[in-house]
């Protein structure tokens, strides 16, 4: 848990890529590549590292590298995250990131009582949830995310756990 792991390869197609990700990597760069983007990569294992090794179990933070720099960013800021090509886009209160992890480890490093995967492309945060359809969740910031049938049994869980506790009060 305190090493990272980067796949720095020729090989570009996306099978191989998809193969790393799968066997969980932390990174893949592909021949040739910059100083700027292994740089940029090892920076982004580090603050994963860091997140997942943090003293505070409850830690209200989590560091994510966008480009060469690693921010702290506050978990309750976080409305959700998406699958951009290699990269995941974390949209926050204060704007958007843009970070080279996979949704999967964002996912792990997030507390899971306050996000759920309602997509394989998205991850939200509970607590931003407007409204609820049948394929759709509106965020509070008016974001339409499209719900995954695969993910569509944990909003579900989620939306009669919310109506036990609207009984309970």
């Amino acid at each position: 848990s305190h090493a990272g792991f980067i796949f720095l390869t020729a090989r570009a197609e996306s099978q191989y890529r998809t193969r790393a990700w799968q066997a969980q990597a932390d990174g893949y760069v592909t021949k040739p590549f910059t100083r700027e983007e292994l740089v940029a990569m090892a920076n982004n294992v580090v603050a994963k590292i860091r997140s997942r090794t943090q003293q505070k179990p409850t830690a209200d933070s989590i560091y994510l590298s966008e480009g060469t720099a690693t921010r702290q960013v506050r978990i309750a800021e976080i409305i959700y995250a998406t699958v951009v090509g290699d990269y995941t886009a974390v949209h926050t209160t204060r704007g958007s990131l843009r970070v080279q992890t996979t949704l999967t480890s964002l996912e792990a490093d997030l507390p899971a009582h306050e996000f759920l995967r309602i997509h394989k492309s998205y991850l939200i945060a509970t607590a931003q949830i407007e409204s609820i359809t049948r394929n759709k969740v509106y965020l509070r910031d008016k974001t339409e995310i499209p719900v995954g049938e695969k993910y569509r049994p944990n909003l579900d869980k989620l939306t009669a756990h919310r109506a036990q506790e609207g009984v309970r009060h």
